[in-house]
């Protein structure tokens, strides 16, 4: 049969059969059949025949196909009457598909490899091998046809069946030598951050302390945990990790938490400088932790963020305006001094664009010496302005671990990416002491005592400085006796010594600077001077400390477990702090609703709709949890205030709800908050339209969809329910007959946090509870209990939870019997998963947002050279509004009346290059006089004013762009002087041109 199917090309498989067994206990118990047989009979059929297929399909899949096109071929075997050999009884040879080699082999039955081809295929697909090479090398090895489909299934394979758990995770991160591992929960057990650092790691911190970068990375996993990494450079200028986060939340009580955890394992006293992003979420915890060190801010980040904060819809300026000041913020980012920074920022006011002004005084102006290129003299920062380095090596991190990967194929990309780049430093360093450079030693010995000394890092920049000494401006004054010596740099003096300066190089890297050199060759000293050059650049030291020279023997793995406490502080939160949390709420909901499908998506937009009209009203907004198969149509599940007292409601739409689906509520108009209530109808019959009609089978009172109380909807889906507090139902005023609630009811009422008296409860359920008819407070009856629990509060009546956050618990994973305060990792429960989700690029913009000079798409181009279509329109959009001049390009011709008061000349009309004359044909003969008239007006009467600042162009120097003949005072678009090409473009013709417009 297999050498049939080879030879004709088709694919068999077996439709019926019948074994030895069963012929001989049914069909023929007397016959002796061979003991070597196992059937008696046997049917092939084509694999696109046999039984005839009938599809149970409901519909949800239509893209399904099969292989069952009813052929007809079959081969009959059987066995002889002797019952000794099989023989083939009948052949229907009969396809009604094409026989072809090709098609044979892309059967799935002939594409199987064999183990050995597996076993290869899998070894290259681990290392990450191309797909489309391996399928190719397979081909010519095997002569199998593989697809690339078949690649991803062999690759996922082994990872179908794999557990991925907190515990499995700290069992991965325990396989690294020395590693220290700290999880962290939240109140709800849920995974909040994990920190991983190894022995390794802490020896470089502790001997490399001075400067810490720290940057996060995003997208590696699928749970969308960013990635911390805090760096160190080592004394031949390498990159070296020291530790890992994995956060959830990119919080203050995150971060705070995983510094203390940073610093308990870690000595930070030493640490004088830490660089990070001027976006990164609570950075002031660095400060509050490590007051001695020194904050700088990223350049690049710094440039990005002044890009994204300074737009004309947040700041409200136009788009010449928001060119002009970037011009200016760019500059002041790299003034070299204090005095520039001011004649800049003076420049900055000048504007008069009051927005702008007050965004930067409010968060720029006062930490200037963070991000100041120019000011960051006092910070030890290794001439480190970006976190260039740690941005380095998340791009080979990205080159190894696939995006979205699962947490811990992950960590194992991860560390497989850490290991090869610490293999290649290891061999740097070897080489620093195995080899010595071919090229003769410096023809000045002090040069060479230097390079003796120093890492071949620190000493390149030696001898960049020491060759750059002699254009060092020195005066030497003369004092009868005594002189002196002046070392200027820039046109400023230096407090320069033999063996110290205060200029950047020499605060920044703790070499000697150019100064020096020239200041000790001037005074006749040695040039060379240990003393001058920090102990972390010498070669004796580097060696010492380095992991490569060491004989540390092998250290065991520590995990802890934490708790992290997240309860809210009892205390009055300010306007900016209320903004600060709910906006971390909005960009998370933001970037989960980005990930569902587009349906989805406008239910979720309607949801929030709703609850912002709601809101704005003053209206409760409540929050259920339904069922996803209820989900239905939008329509169905948004119900307002606004809906009809006699809409009907569906018992397939009202479900049973889950009981813990309540979110806390809040009256925005007065500020009242309540505590949780379960305000749910575990009946989940259909509901009265009168909030006060007893429901006759399970004698509660039921809830109409306008009444106070919540409509109640199905679980596990979040729906929004809107109460109409402007028409609550009526109480009665005679307190002598309330309205009652049966004791048996489960649906409880909610007790107000900021009531002190509580009504009592009768634990009787002959008596049921009351409401005094001038009463505001509802009550809190436990479904099923006639006793309810007493809940611990605090002065302010707030529910109080206990929290082991100080306490941290040591985890012995190695134990049989658990301590009494033993955590199980297998309780944590990790973050939902998120899809993965692309973003556009674009790189036409320098990072602040200004237009890159070079390699633009679009070129502009002078307005005399522009095509007439676009010169007409541009003449046009100097005399009239955008709806008129659509109107007249569209071919109709533009009437007197109106163009009427819309009609304003602009003096761009009046420039030479200007034939405003073309535009003739666009108006009527009556629309036409009025604009001859009006141009003999500005002709007469021209007023010419910047555009940047819409003031009188007499007031200083200006220059017209070539394009848009826009002009312009020269320090508006940050010119000192007059441009010195003959064209000349203004930055927002730029702008446009470098998007194609």
């Amino acid at each position: 049969i297999s050498a049939f199917q080879q030879a004709e090309f088709v694919q068999l498989y077996v439709r019926h059969s019948r074994t030895i067994e069963s012929a001989s206990a049914t069909r023929a118990p007397k016959k002796k059949f061979n003991e070597y047989l196992v059937f008696s009979e046997i049917d092939y059929v084509c694999h696109h025949g046999g039984k005839d297929y009938k599809t149970t399909s409901t519909g949800k899949r239509p893209h399904q196909k099969t292989y069952q096109m009813g052929c007809q071929f079959r081969v009959k075997v059987r066995c002889s009457q002797n019952g000794q050999v099989l023989f083939i009884k009948a052949i229907e040879n009969d396809h009604n598909h094409e026989i072809s080699e090709k098609a044979f082999k892309h059967h799935p039955r002939q594409r199987r490899l064999s183990e050995p081809s597996v076993k290869e295929a899998k070894n290259m697909l681990e290392v990450k091998a191309n797909k489309k090479m391996v399928q190719q090398h397979i081909f010519k090895q095997s002569g199998k046809v593989v697809i690339l489909k078949d690649l991803h299934n062999l690759a996922s394979k082994d990872k179908r069946n794999e557990v991925i758990n907190v515990s499995t995770l700290v069992e991965e991160m325990k396989k690294v030598n020395g590693a220290f591992v700290e999880v962290s929960k939240d109140e709800s057990d849920t995974l909040s951050s994990v920190y991983f650092q190894t022995q390794e790691w802490k020896n470089t911190y502790a001997r490399y302390p001075e400067l810490v970068l720290i940057d996060a990375t995003y997208k590696l996993n699928n749970l969308r945990m960013p990635l911390y990494i805090m760096m160190v450079v080592d004394g031949n200028g390498e990159s070296e990790v020291v530790g890992l986060w994995l956060v959830v939340h990119e919080d203050k009580v995150t971060i705070s938490h995983l510094m203390d955890v940073f610093m308990k394992h870690n000595d930070t006293s030493n640490t004088r400088c830490i660089m990070a992003d001027k976006d990164f979420t609570e950075r002031d915890v660095f400060a509050q932790k490590i007051p001695s060190a020194e904050l700088m801010i990223c350049l690049f980040h710094t440039l990005r963020t002044f890009r994204r904060e300074i737009t004309p819809e947040k700041v409200g300026i136009n788009a010449a305006q928001k060119v002009a000041v970037l011009e200016i913020i760019n500059k002041l980012v790299y003034a070299r001094d204090e005095e520039e920074y001011s004649k800049l920022y003076q420049r900055l006011k000048d504007t008069k664009l009051k927005q702008v002004i007050q965004y930067f005084d409010d968060n720029w102006h006062g930490i200037r010496e963070q991000w100041v290129e120019g000011l960051k003299r006092e910070a030890c920062h290794y001439l480190n302005s970006t976190n260039n380095r740690i941005e380095s090596i998340n791009q080979k991190i990205k080159s190894v671990v696939t995006k979205h990967s699962s947490l811990l194929t992950f960590f194992r990309d991860l560390m497989k990416c850490f290991d090869s780049l610490s293999l290649e430093r290891d061999h740097r360093a070897l080489a620093v002491f195995e080899k010595c450079a071919v090229d003769v030693l410096p023809a000045n010995y002090c040069l060479s005592q230097y390079q003796q000394f120093l890492t071949p890092y620190a000493y390149s920049f030696v001898v960049k400085q020491f060759e750059s000494s002699d254009k060092v401006k020195i005066v030497v004054n003369l004092n009868g006796d005594h002189s002196s010596i002046d070392v200027y740099s820039n046109g400023k003096k230096l407090l320069t010594t033999d063996c110290g300066c205060n200029c950047g190089f020499y605060t920044a890297m703790e070499l000697p600077c150019k100064h020096i050199f020239a200041l000790r060759v001037q005074t006749k000293l040695d040039i060379f001077e240990a003393k001058l050059c920090a102990v972390r650049w010498t070669r004796g030291y580097y060696r010492s400390s380095h992991r490569v020279f060491s004989t540390t023997n092998d250290c065991s793995a520590n995990v802890e477990v934490c708790s992290i406490d997240r309860l809210p502080v009892a205390r009055v939160l300010s306007q900016r702090e209320k903004y600060r949390k709910v906006f971390d709420l909005s960009q998370k909901l933001a970037s989960i609703a980005s990930d569902i499908s587009t349906r989805e998506f406008s239910y979720a937009v309607e949801c929030l709709e709703k609850i912002v009209r709601s809101w704005e009203q003053g209206k409760h907004v409540k929050v259920e949890i339904v069922e996803e198969s209820c989900l239905g149509d939008a329509n169905d599940l948004l119900v307002d205030h606004q809906q009809d007292d006699d809409k009907d409601i569906s018992d397939d739409l009202l479900g049973k709800p889950s009981t813990d689906s309540l979110f806390d509520n809040t009256d925005c108009k007065h500020g009242n908050s309540h505590h949780q209530a379960d305000l749910s109808d575990n009946s989940g019959d259909v509901l009265s339209d009168n909030p006060y009609v007893m429901d006759s089978d399970n004698d509660i009172p039921a809830i109409s969809a306008d009444s106070s109380n919540a409509l109640v909807l199905p679980a596990d889906n979040p729906s929004v329910v809107f109460a109409d507090n402007d028409n609550p139902p009526a109480i009665p005023a005679d307190n002598d007959n309330p309205p009652t609630i049966p004791a048996d009811s489960d649906i409880p009422l909610a007790i107000p946090a900021d009531s002190n008296n509580p009504p009592a409860i009768p634990a009787d359920n002959d008596n049921p509870p009351t409401i005094p008819a001038d009463s505001d407070i509802p009550l809190a009856i436990p479904a099923d209990s006639n006793n309810p629990p007493a809940i611990p509060t605090d002065s302010n009546n707030l529910p109080v939870i206990s929290s082991d956050s100080d306490n941290p618990i040591d985890v012995d994973l190695t134990s049989d019997k658990p301590s009494p305060d033993f955590v199980d990792l297998t309780s944590i429960t990790l973050p939902p998963k998120t899809k993965k989700r692309g973003r556009p690029k674009g790189a036409n913009l320098t990072v602040i947002g200004l237009p890159k000079k070079k390699n633009c798409i679009g070129r502009p181009v002078k307005f005399l050279l522009k095509p007439n279509a676009e010169r007409e329109r541009q003449i046009l959009s100097w005399m009239l509004p955008d709806h008129l001049i659509e109107k007249a390009l569209s071919g109709e011709r533009l009437e007197s009346n109106e163009i009427g008061s819309s009609l304003h000349l602009k003096s761009n009309l009046l420039d030479e290059n200007v034939n405003w004359v073309s535009v003739e044909d666009f108006f009527t003969d009556g629309a036409w006089s009025r604009i001859t008239d009006a141009m003999m007006e500005l002709e007469n009467a021209p007023k010419w004013i910047c555009y940047t600042c819409s003031r009188d162009l007499t007031l200083s120097t200006s220059v017209a762009c070539d394009s848009c003949l826009n002009w312009y005072h020269l320090n508006c678009v940050g010119l000192t002087s007059a441009p010195k090409k003959a064209v000349w473009f203004c930055r927002l013709v730029l702008w446009n041109s470098s998007k194609g417009e």
